[in-house]
């Protein structure tokens, strides 16, 4: 294999922000894989967390957010959104990474998908694998033997709909299907702001009291 020092952890995925008036809402990007060395993956906030390196160890340890614990030679898988990332199992070069803990299932795009899983935690000798963008996963660890780099984390998401046509601008803008059909959705996949546009409400048909009336009609 190649030198103990010849590896380097994954890059976390990227946050995807909104802004709109004084609130900001963020999608965290999944964790980083850990290195094939003796390190922990790093936390994914809420996207799924980084699985761990498969590296040789004298005792068990526990990766961080939720994820399984590792053994020698075989990573813990990430923690999810949705449950805690599996233990590794096995020993020397038959090991077994711990699978990342599952994510969350929402329909707001329209149809079913799965945010924020854990990454896999690394094994003897495998390749990790990168989380996918626009989902927040985490990225899998660096194996001990050889493939040590850990993967990305994927790039977070957020995804604005309202029902009934164009009424803001921002992100990605698209009319909704399946279960999204009639409302107007935004996606943002990195930093972006929410504009709502003004709101005009006509009035129609006869309007009676029995007291006086009065309209303001300026800003």
């Amino acid at each position: 294999g190649s030198d103990a020092n010849d590896c380097a952890n994954g890059l976390g995925g990227g946050d995807s922000t909104i802004a709109y008036s004084s609130t900001t809402l963020t999608a965290t990007g999944g964790g980083y894989g850990g290195r094939g060395q003796y390190v922990r993956a790093s936390s994914g906030g809420n996207g799924g967390a980084g699985g761990s390196s498969g590296l040789p160890t004298s005792s068990s340890e526990s990766v961080a957010n939720s994820g399984g614990t590792r053994v020698s030679y075989a990573g813990a898988g990430g923690g999810g959104a949705s449950s805690a990332g599996g233990s590794g199992s096995g020993s020397g070069a038959s090991t077994n990474g711990g699978v990342g803990g599952s994510g969350l299932t929402n329909d707001i795009s329209g149809t079913d998908v799965v945010y924020g899983t854990g990454g896999d935690g690394g094994e003897y000798n495998t390749i990790s694998s990168a989380g996918i963008d626009g989902l927040g996963n985490g990225g899998g660890g660096g194996s001990y033997f050889s493939n040590r780099n850990g993967a990305d984390g994927g790039d977070g998401i957020v995804i604005v709909r309202y029902l009934g046509g164009d009424a803001a601008s921002g992100g990605t803008e698209t009319n909704g299907t399946g279960t999204a059909a009639g409302y107007r959705s935004h996606t943002f996949t990195s930093a972006g702001s929410l504009t709502l546009n003004d709101i005009a409400a006509p009035l129609s048909g006869d309007i009676s009291t029995s007291g006086s009336l009065s309209i303001d009609v300026s800003d």
